[in-house]
């Protein structure tokens, strides 16, 4: 998963390499790493995308949370919500 977000942050969004490594390095900190799916679900037609679903799902995470337009309207999987991040800080202060 830090692969793909200092990828994206490289591609997408121009990162520089020294931002990239901060932020890796800030989610490292913070990221517990989990155990990686043995199988991988199809429920988009992304693969990339397949497969951090499937890892979460393996993990039993609560909250699935991405700006990806074409996961968000999935809404939930299984157990698993799947929100932006706004929706996800609406739902942390309410409570």
């Amino acid at each position: 998963l830090i692969k793909i977000i200092a990828r994206k942050l490289s591609n997408k969004f121009n990162f520089s390499n020294k931002e990239i490594s901060l932020i890796v390095n800030i989610l490292k900190k913070y990221l517990k790493q989990g155990q990686s799916a043995t199988n991988v679900i199809h429920i988009c037609n992304d693969v990339e995308d397949n497969r951090i679903l499937s890892d979460a799902l393996t993990n039993h995470i609560d909250f699935f949370i991405t700006g990806d337009k074409n996961l968000l309207k999935i809404k939930s999987y299984k157990e698993m919500k799947i929100i932006s991040p706004e929706k996800y800080w609406e739902l942390k202060l309410l409570k």
